[in-house]
């Protein structure tokens, strides 16, 4: 999300910390045509700025309102009194301004959150980000235990190709011990588990980057899959929302590095 001056070029500061200077209709107009998003059916005169909110479509416009709406439920946004067509009415909570100073591309930004899990993690399974999707959808319509189980189904589908992928790089007598001790095993943490300590055994041959095993995939399957089984069971029990976030959050730099992991695995593909 970005802001505009009033010039209207973009700038790389938050987009909501300019909410209550009004117009925000006018606002995201601008920042669409300037983007090459939109185009209005007449040419917009850059002294009258306001034309934009009168030529932005009426279905774009219920759009932005629906969002502004969802972020006065996520509890970054508070309306003040009462919505007019200039939107002016807001103020920033403040858990909304903690939010705004971690910058973009998090799980408040659904297209930047996947925009960068592509960008960064390109060799994750096409199914991982229809999961990892459908978990910042939930994440943002306030249904945490929903959002909890698509992160934990991410993962566990990463892992399973990952179980795939070590055995198919294997050979001889160490690929048939491997694949005896995967098959003997019950559930998917049993499977994890067995492959972590494959890994760990040749732990110096792995890139730099993601030699720390213990940290980066120990220590980021564990509190995912937990928090996926008490969301998945009929406990009762929500999953705190800042969880909920730190864990999509922790979820990209985990598929980072679990994407260099299967190009170590299998670089022909």
């Amino acid at each position: 999300m970005h802001a505009l001056h009033k010039d209207g070029k973009l700038d790389d500061g938050q987009f909501l910390q300019n909410l209550n200077a009004g117009g925000i209709i006018t606002r995201v107009a601008l920042l669409a045509h300037t983007a090459e998003l939109w185009q209005p059916r007449e040419p917009l005169d850059v002294r009258r700025p306001e034309m934009a909110r009168h030529l932005f479509p009426a279905e774009d416009t219920k759009s932005v309102r629906s969002v502004l709406w969802q972020f006065v439920g996520l509890g970054i946004l508070t309306p003040r009194s009462m919505l007019d067509e200039n939107n002016t009415f807001f103020e920033i909570t403040q858990y909304g301004e903690q939010v705004l100073e971690e910058g973009q591309e998090t799980a408040y930004d659904p297209l930047g959150f996947m925009k960068r899990l592509r960008r960064d993690a390109p060799r994750l399974e096409p199914d991982t980000f229809e999961f990892a999707q459908e978990a910042v959808s939930c994440f943002l319509g306030r249904h945490l235990r929903a959002a909890a189980v698509m992160t934990g189904l991410a993962s566990e589908n990463e892992i399973l190709r990952l179980v795939d992928l070590y055995q198919a790089s294997l050979n001889g007598q160490a690929q048939s011990d491997f694949e005896s001790a995967i098959r003997g095993c019950r559930n998917l943490k049993q499977k994890f588990d067995q492959l972590y300590d494959s890994l760990d055994q040749g732990r110096s041959e792995l890139p730099a980057e993601i030699r720390e095993l213990d940290t980066w995939l120990q220590g980021i399957f564990q509190p995912i899959r937990l928090m996926r089984n008490d969301a998945g069971h009929p406990t009762g029990q929500e999953p705190a929302r800042e969880e909920v976030y730190a864990n999509l959050n922790l979820f990209t730099m985990y598929a980072r590095r679990l994407s260099t992991l299967k190009e170590h695995l299998n670089p022909a593909t």
